[in-house]
């Protein structure tokens, strides 16, 4: 039994120190690949949730819009799979809160790809989301994302 935890200690510190060595979008291009797989051993499964933490902590949340828009600029995944790893306040709201459309969701992930610091949502309407956010200097203002229409 002793030799078996071990096992999984010097494998799971293996694979820490070489995730460790990674960047963004070597984070991002590893789970865009081998997330959905169904065949995930243990192995692959604790190396995903290390790859998510070092993800989290390669300041994806950090008010620098330009190394965030960097980082994800080639990124492979879409704004739905971007979301689990954006911060709650660009989240969408909750769908009783606020219903919204397909087209009008991942409208607050995309800002804050692009490097706005999301505050929180406002509103919609027919052709747009309205966001406060701040942008990458810092101001501090309400966006509209238009959505279709004009």
């Amino acid at each position: 039994m002793a030799l078996k935890s071990l096992k999984k200690f010097l494998t799971k510190k293996s694979i820490e120190t070489e995730v460790n060595k990674w960047k963004a979008i070597d984070c991002m291009d590893y789970l865009s690949k081998h997330e959905k797989d169904k065949s995930q051993n243990h192995t692959l499964k604790n190396k995903i949730e290390i790859v998510k933490k070092r993800f989290a902590t390669l300041g994806l949340t950090e008010k620098d819009g330009k190394s965030r828009r960097e980082a994800l600029k080639y990124t492979l995944l879409n704004l739905g799979q971007l979301a689990k790893f954006a911060p709650k306040s660009c989240q969408d709201p909750k769908p009783n809160e606020w219903p919204l459309e397909e087209h009008q969701k991942n409208t607050g992930v995309g800002l804050w790809k692009n490097g706005y610091d999301v505050v929180q949502f406002l509103g919609a309407g027919g052709f747009g989301v309205v966001w406060e956010a701040k942008d990458p200097e810092g101001k501090s203002s309400a966006v509209k994302v238009t959505c279709g229409g004009d």
